[in-house]
């Protein structure tokens, strides 16, 4: 089976809203259901969705007001974003291909989830991504001194950006790769190893030998993050009407 796993445990905190980001509206809808119709309307076989516990009642009346059929369970998140996957891969069998999604990415669309699950049948494990715009430098922090207010930064190198992607979601991998490689990370976790986790991607990568294939998107598949990014989905949903 292809399963989606949906993320909307998040409490939006740069927002600086009364409830999570993904559920404030857009045109009257809220974003999380944006984001569920998408996979609703691709080829997935199910969904998944992890949110808290605290609004499970509220993305269940999402779901049934919306008649959304291919949702199968609601699981509760964690504290981090690694253990909500944690969490939502109980539902997942070794032998299902499994898509993570960001539940405040509402533009992604079906064509990109479709081709995911066709990749996933060479592939293993494959991400959405889009090259990076923009020169990035690595840099290190200089000391402050008594008159600074704010710290300062050195440039240490240039990367070639023709070899950068801006990761997106969703991520698809093998159900048995992605269950084993987050059962060792958690172990390195219980063991007091300090794991700086921000995506599935780098789980595998970090706790697997396979190697992660990139397919590219649209610049529209933006993570709802500030109040520019909710204006941004406005415009586009409105002139998508």
């Amino acid at each position: 089976m292809i399963k989606a796993v949906i993320l909307s445990a998040g409490s939006g905190s740069r927002m600086k809203s009364d409830i999570p980001k993904q559920y404030l509206e857009i045109k009257g809808k809220p974003i999380i259901a944006y984001t569920i119709e998408a996979f609703e309307n691709s080829n997935v076989d199910s969904i998944i969705l992890v949110c808290a516990r605290e609004y499970f009642d509220l993305i269940n009346y999402i779901v049934e007001k919306y008649h959304y059929k291919k949702v199968e369970c609601v699981v509760e998140g964690g504290k981090e974003r690694y253990n909500s996957v944690f969490n939502a891969l109980d539902k997942v069998d070794g032998m299902d291909k499994v898509l993570i999604h960001d539940g405040a990415r509402p533009l992604v669309k079906a064509e990109y989830i479709n081709n995911m699950i066709e990749r996933l049948k060479v592939h293993k494990a494959c991400i959405l991504g889009m090259p990076v715009k923009d020169t990035i430098k690595v840099v290190s922090p200089v000391s402050l001194s008594e008159n600074k207010e704010k710290e300062e930064y050195i440039i240490d190198n240039t990367p070639d950006r023709k070899y950068l992607y801006i990761a997106q979601t969703p991520q698809g991998f093998d159900g048995a790769l992605l269950k084993e490689s987050y059962n060792r990370m958690i172990l390195d976790i219980n063991a007091g190893k300090d794991v700086n986790i921000t995506d599935d991607a780098m789980v595998v990568e970090g706790y697997s030998s396979e190697k992660v294939v990139v397919l590219e998107s649209d610049y529209t598949n933006i993570k709802v993050t500030t109040r520019d990014d909710l204006e941004y989905v406005d415009k586009v949903v409105e002139k998508n009407v």
